[in-house]
């Protein structure tokens, strides 16, 4: 049956949650480079992210906040690092 799926997912639950722990730190370094993650997640150190406690630590962002934020600073809020069309 592992055949048809990829190795990553037939892992262990705790092998893969590792695993996507040790890389979310990047991805979120990634994020802060868009001036809105920037500012949503100032004062969080994107390397202690590391375990759910920490991940649980970071602010949300509820859809409802999107349009206001989307309109004080056009076109995608902030959230996009490069301008459009660069």
């Amino acid at each position: 049956m592992t055949a048809h799926y990829d190795a990553r997912e037939t892992r262990e639950p705790a092998a893969r949650e590792a695993d996507l722990f040790s890389r979310l730190p990047e991805v979120l370094r990634a994020a802060m480079a868009a001036p809105a993650y920037a500012e949503r997640l100032r004062g969080f150190d994107p390397a202690a992210v590391t375990s759910r406690a920490a991940l649980a630590g970071l602010p949300v962002l509820r859809k409802s906040e999107l349009p206001a934020l989307h309109k004080a600073s056009a076109p995608f809020g902030g959230f996009v690092a490069a301008a459009p069309g660069s």
